[in-house]
């Protein structure tokens, strides 16, 4: 099974043409700036808005082109809304049977079925409650039960974290990474933020005035940015892994690939299973020799590519883990820095920002 789109459309005068796909399984972030059509482009695969030229197939099975129409009540696609959406006269219980009963199962039948759902992501204890008595991290687990009722073959998650409080972040991208690892489908997650894109897609797909820019995996892009802003937006460093203590106050974060010192803040439990560290490329300093001094993060590796935007080049080097840097186009030079070139790079566990993913 796979998704594939190729749409032109057009609302309020703004036009969006996009094309990409997705395989069974993969999860795909679509990111961009505000206004630059990402939910325009999750309404038209929702079925809400009929492209003017293209089409949308999944499981090989048209959705839209200039014959097809599938209706939204037809189409196999499970969607979380940015504003969730949630029907103010009903309990949650109801909004998550609410799609079943639209296409004609029996109440009790759509209950039963809402109710084991609503289980699974945490959301029993609520469902007798109507969605102005819900906090915003318990609306948000409604939604999403409601979206992944009727075994969906395509998941839609518009913004699903953008409007939670940090506490209610974490927990609900903690689900929401769950849901997505055994999800059978194809997922598209539309997200502004590239830390959540990071953690819960395998792959990017970047939407800028109303046109997909660049797509592929994060070190691709990140590799070969093709636009300003997908430079800034794949820019950080995301370590992954568990976080150990290491004295004076400072912890490792335990990666695949190597360990990395860091400054965990202050409440936050240690040992922790996954942890998350996003470090800038702009806090890495590069030299020639290994460097004396405080850094409590050394590494030394192969540059693996060097791209100039400006005044400034993004360097990304082959250590363990794998780095990139950002230095202004006069250091590249004193430097030395070339593709194949032996390089140090250093940072400070201060300047490494830890968050649950």
């Amino acid at each position: 099974m796979s998704l594939q789109v190729d749409v032109s459309a057009r609302r309020d005068g703004f036009a969006l043409r996009a094309a990409f796909s997705a395989a069974t399984g993969e999860t795909v972030a679509v990111l961009g700036p505000n206004g630059s059509g990402k939910t325009t482009l999750v309404e038209m695969l929702a079925g809400l808005i009929r492209p003017e030229q293209g089409s949308v197939a999944l499981d090989g099975k048209t959705l839209d082109d200039a014959r097809v129409h599938v209706e939204v009540s037809r189409r196999p696609v499970g969607v979380m809304f940015q504003g969730l959406l949630l029907l103010p006269h009903l309990t949650a219980l109801d909004n998550v049977a609410f799609p079943l009963r639209a296409r004609g199962m029996r109440a009790d039948r759509a209950r039963r079925e809402a109710l084991d759902i609503l289980g699974r992501v945490g959301a029993t204890a609520f469902a007798g409650a109507k969605p102005d008595r819900l906090s915003g991290g318990e609306a948000q687990r409604v939604a999403l039960a409601r979206a992944l009722i009727g075994s969906p073959l395509l998941l839609l998650l518009d913004e699903p974290l953008s409007a939670l409080d940090v506490s209610s972040r974490t927990t609900i991208r903690a689900l929401l990474r769950r849901e997505l690892a055994s999800f059978g489908g194809v997922a598209i997650v539309v997200t502004h933020d590239p830390v959540d894109a990071m953690t819960l897609a395998e792959k990017l797909v970047l939407v800028e005035e109303g046109r997909v820019t660049q797509t592929g995996a994060p070190d691709e892009i990140r590799a070969a940015p093709r636009t300003a802003y997908a430079a800034d937006l794949v820019g950080v460093n995301l370590f992954i892994g568990r976080l150990d203590p290491a004295g004076d106050g400072t912890a490792v974060i335990r990666t695949g690939d190597g360990d990395v010192a860091c400054v965990p803040p202050g409440g936050m439990a240690i040992p922790t299973a996954e942890i998350l560290g996003v470090l800038r490329p702009a806090d890495v300093a590069l030299h020639k020799e290994r460097p004396e001094g405080s850094p409590r993060n050394v590494f030394h590796g192969t540059v693996r590519f060097v791209s100039v935007e400006g005044e400034r080049a993004r360097v990304g080097i082959g250590s363990s883990p794998a780095l990139v840097a950002e230095v202004t186009q006069a250091s590249l030079h004193r430097l030395g820095i070339a593709e194949g070139a032996g390089v140090w790079a250093s940072f400070k566990a201060l300047e490494v920002h830890v968050v649950r993913p």
